[in-house]
């Protein structure tokens, strides 16, 4: 069986902008706090992201599905396609590609 993970996240540089970017987000959206869903979010850079998801990568996880936050969406898929690079990149070097 394949297993997926469901993260919320948000590639910024600027990890003070991501998490106001983030909870700006989830109140408006869901209404609740980011504390709330902070267990499943990835609020980092791209090298900080590719280091956090090749670690689910690394216990098997075989598709991790990423909902992006904050308004820039398109941005945030240029710099999320970025993360898919470098972290197939890092898991072939690891030996853990699914």
């Amino acid at each position: 069986p394949r297993v997926a993970a469901l993260i919320l996240v948000r590639i910024d540089d600027d990890r003070d902008h991501a998490y106001a970017q983030a909870q700006a987000h989830i109140a408006g959206q869901y209404r609740m706090e980011l504390e709330t869903v902070k267990r499943w979010t990835l609020l980092d850079s791209i090298d900080g992201a590719v280091e956090h998801l090749h670690q689910f990568v690394e216990v098997g996880v075989s598709e991790l599905l990423l909902l992006t936050l904050g308004r820039d969406t398109l941005q945030q898929y240029e710099r999320l396609a970025e993360v898919r690079v470098r972290l197939g990149s890092a898991a072939a070097a690891s030996g853990t590609a699914p």
